[in-house]
């Protein structure tokens, strides 16, 4: 009877050896591709961050361009306001005196 619960027994360790032995394999496999799977991922980060950072250069570049877009606005803005300051006072120097009107300072002539 002894020798039975041995051989039994022997058996059920060579059958949790088989077990032990697939699930070392099958866990050695999943470790390799989740080593493969964060090796692709952090391939996608760097290209990702790369990418962000042509993004950002290509942003700083236009907002660059946008500001110096805004000074000469400004600065037609003003040239323009300066302009139509003038015009005024060429206006008011070549209105004729007193309430008439250009009619009748031309009615004049």
């Amino acid at each position: 009877m002894t020798l039975g619960i041995i051989k039994a027994l022997e058996a059920h360790v060579a059958t949790l050896k088989e077990q032990l032995a697939a699930a070392e394999g099958k866990a050695s496999e999943e470790a390799n591709a989740l080593r493969e799977h964060n090796a692709t991922l952090k391939a996608e980060i760097e290209s990702l961050k790369a990418e962000l950072g042509i993004r950002n250069s290509e942003l700083v570049a236009a907002n660059d361009r946008a500001g110096a877009e805004a000074v000469k606005t400004v600065q037609a803005i003003r040239a323009f306001e300066n302009l139509a300051d003038r015009l005024e006072e060429l206006i008011a120097a070549r209105r004729p005196c007193g309430t008439g009107s250009w009619a009748d300072a031309e009615g004049a002539a």
